[in-house]
């Protein structure tokens, strides 16, 4: 039948036309207190004031004790081949615990890894009335310090332990990201917030992973359902729509 050849043919695409697919999601299911297998952070082991850990089966970026400035905390999936990972769709969902701190959380892309913490892309959520959407490069230790690529004021104030739905798509140079809020349906995020999108070509790969810029005293960023997949090659999905459109001309 059609079908069959059809499913055939994408079948013997996917190892040529999808051979980097990357599929890795992580729910940060552990006892309180350690850290997911793969991952590495800047701070976790090193400093008392600052914890990177596991709270109630998500992942917990807290700031508890007194530090001269704000922080921004890291951790980022290192297993596998993560390293070279190019074109491909993160999101997370998170929360903090006050709307009035000086916060950025998102998601790193393109992450340079141990030898250069501060090195890639992220996407992040900078707390306000009503907020700010931003992409940037080249986050500092300190608070939000880095270089801002592009940026949306939200359309409202994103409240303290409220959950949010964090996109972050990044296709060769064209970096996009997306918030979203819980809409009508309970445990669905599907109220857009804000989107903002970019160009920037100065990081073709790395691996992916989750910030915090924590100003404050006692305050946290909550992280889970953490997924990264693959985005198509334009190549693979003209070459599979055109298999099909020659098959369905042969059974004519």
């Amino acid at each position: 039948t059609v079908l069959s050849a059809i499913v055939l043919l994408a079948a013997g695409l996917a190892p040529q036309a999808f051979a980097s697919e990357i599929n890795y999601t992580q729910d940060f299911t552990g006892p309180d207190g350690s850290f997911p297998a793969d991952w590495f952070d800047s701070t976790h082991g090193s400093f008392s004031n600052n914890i990177v850990d596991i709270n109630n089966n998500q992942l917990r970026m807290r700031r508890d004790a007194s530090n001269p400035s704000s922080l921004a905390r890291n951790a980022a999936y290192v297993g596998g081949d993560s390293a070279t990972w190019d074109n491909y769709t993160v999101e997370v969902l998170f929360t903090g615990n006050t709307e009035s701190q000086y916060q950025a959380t998102g998601i790193l892309g393109r992450w340079q890894g141990a030898s250069s913490i501060n090195s890639g892309y992220f996407a992040s959520e900078m707390s306000g009335t009503p907020g700010v959407l931003k992409i940037g490069k080249d986050y500092s230790g300190q608070g939000d310090a880095a270089t801002v690529l592009a940026s949306t004021s939200l359309a409202r104030t994103v409240h303290a332990n409220e959950v949010t739905r964090l996109v972050f798509q990044l296709n060769g140079e064209q970096l996009t990201a997306w918030l979203y809020a819980e809409g009508s349906t309970p445990g669905v995020y599907d109220d857009l917030l804000g989107t903002v999108t970019t160009t920037d070509s100065t990081y073709s790969q790395g691996s992916a992973g989750l910030r915090a810029g924590l100003g404050g005293y006692n305050r946290e960023a909550l992280f889970d359902d953490f997924s990264v997949t693959s985005i198509p090659e334009p190549a693979a999905v003209s070459m599979l729509a055109l298999g099909v459109m020659l098959l369905v001309g042969r059974v004519r």
